[in-house]
């Protein structure tokens, strides 16, 4: 009975930790020029720190969203929505917006708002 439990114990925590770690990006500096010339001094900390805020905030709702799932119109759209259901402050919105909009469908034809 322990071997069958520790198996499946095995078998679960493998499943969680790839299905985690690949679809969610992990910004690099080369995202961060890129999203500078619309958002100027945008830094890896900001973008980083947003990522933290959609992985913690947002999965305690639902399955996270590849951001390239969805165009800039999409996020900008669907954050504020989910911010007053999740009870997410305006300031963490603004760092889970800036790092989705990185990875948006539509990332390389996004202008500064």
């Amino acid at each position: 009975m322990k071997k069958v439990f520790l198996a499946f114990l095995f078998v679960a925590i493998s499943a969680y930790i790839s299905a985690c770690g690949t679809t969610i990006p992990i910004p690099q500096e080369k995202d961060v020029v890129a999203m500078s010339k619309n958002f100027p001094n945008t830094k890896l900390s900001d973008l980083l720190r947003g990522r933290e805020l959609y992985v913690r905030k947002c999965s305690g709702c639902h399955t996270l969203k590849n951001p390239s799932d969805f165009t800039s119109a999409q996020w900008e759209q669907d954050i504020p929505d989910m911010k007053t259901k999740a009870k997410i402050k305006d300031d963490e919105a603004q760092a889970i917006l800036l790092y989705v909009l990185a990875y948006a469908k539509d990332s390389n034809q996004i202008s500064s708002r």
